[in-house]
């Protein structure tokens, strides 16, 4: 059985909301900035904690936004274009990491690579400095923004009642 938010109780998880659940069952909440879609997460049986959060269902302007870099991330072909797509990512992660789902994540990590293959492909090897600052900043967005998205909550603890 699905369990919603509307159910009276519910738990803080960054911007969603989740229902007290029992062990096994599966929680609910409506996307953050898709409301046409639910997120997801399923209560572990054994540690009765939340599993990690399923947004599949939660793709947003942001999802979009990383397929479109990814694409011109794939498609590099000197420092200029490597600089804008750097600049791409940095920004979107600075303004939108929180809202990232792991595919968002992972595709945010291909272009990273490919920001750096660009690298390995020239002659001199070395990433431009801005270029290695956007990455840097880019990673710790995404990380900082994961860590506390990943943080395993009690399914049935730390709940609120809903006014």
């Amino acid at each position: 059985a699905v369990v919603s938010t509307q159910s009276g109780h519910y738990g803080r998880d960054g911007n969603y909301s989740w229902p007290s659940t029992e062990p096994g069952g599966l929680a609910e909440s409506t996307c953050v900035y898709n409301l046409d879609g639910n997120a997801y997460k399923h209560c572990n049986k054994e540690t009765k904690q939340f599993d990690s959060t399923n947004f599949g269902e939660c793709r947003s302007k942001v999802h979009e936004e990383v397929e479109k870099i990814l694409g011109e991330a794939n498609a590099i072909h000197n420092e200029t274009e490597q600089q804008i797509v750097s600049d791409k990512i940095q920004n979107l992660t600075k303004t939108s990491s929180d809202v990232m789902s792991s595919e968002d994540v992972r595709k945010t990590a291909e272009i990273i690579d490919k920001l750096i293959e660009f690298d390995d492909k020239v002659a001199n090897n070395t990433l431009d400095q801005n270029v290695r600052e956007n990455i840097l900043k880019t990673v710790e967005k995404v990380h900082k923004s994961t860590d506390k998205k990943e943080k395993s909550t009690d399914c049935d603890s730390a709940l609120i009642p809903l006014l």
